[in-house]
């Protein structure tokens, strides 16, 4: 899986520099998401597509256009699903000029490879979780 490991590797540099073209052209246009978040003690469950996404991803790289930002990511889990296709799990915390943000995003994500190229295609995200819930160390299977 090395051209996976490649994508990936692409994938999450593009995201770690809040570049909106990484994450377009990695995403396939019928993307299907379901975001979980809980505010004020309910929990608010959206689901959303291609556009969506893009627009979130837009308005959130916009607002730390003038930040230095780190995004750091902490894998979890990886298996292949089907021929062409995998499912990654994974942490995603961020820290704005140097302050660590105290909630974390847990991402459970499918890739699918199309036409030679991978994509994602799915995306279930536990959003606002607190920082506490990030294993310290790599989980061990």
């Amino acid at each position: 899986m090395k051209e996976f490991d490649t994508f990936l590797e692409e994938y999450i540099t593009g995201w770690r520099n809040c570049s909106l073209e990484v994450i377009e052209l990695s995403t396939w246009k019928d993307f299907q998401a379901r975001e979980v978040r809980e505010i004020d003690g309910e929990f608010l469950v959206q689901d959303y597509g291609y556009a969506e996404s893009i627009k979130g991803w837009k308005k959130a790289f916009e607002a730390f256009q003038d930040k230095e930002v780190k995004w750091d990511f902490h894998e979890v889990n990886r298996m292949p699903l089907r021929r062409g296709e995998m499912l990654i799990s994974f942490w995603v915390t961020l820290e704005l000029d140097g302050i660590k943000v105290q909630s974390a995003h847990f991402f459970t994500d499918t890739f699918k490879q199309m036409n030679g190229d991978w994509k994602l295609i799915r995306s279930y995200i536990e959003a606002s979780v607190p920082i506490s819930s990030v294993p310290k160390e790599p989980i061990q299977s």
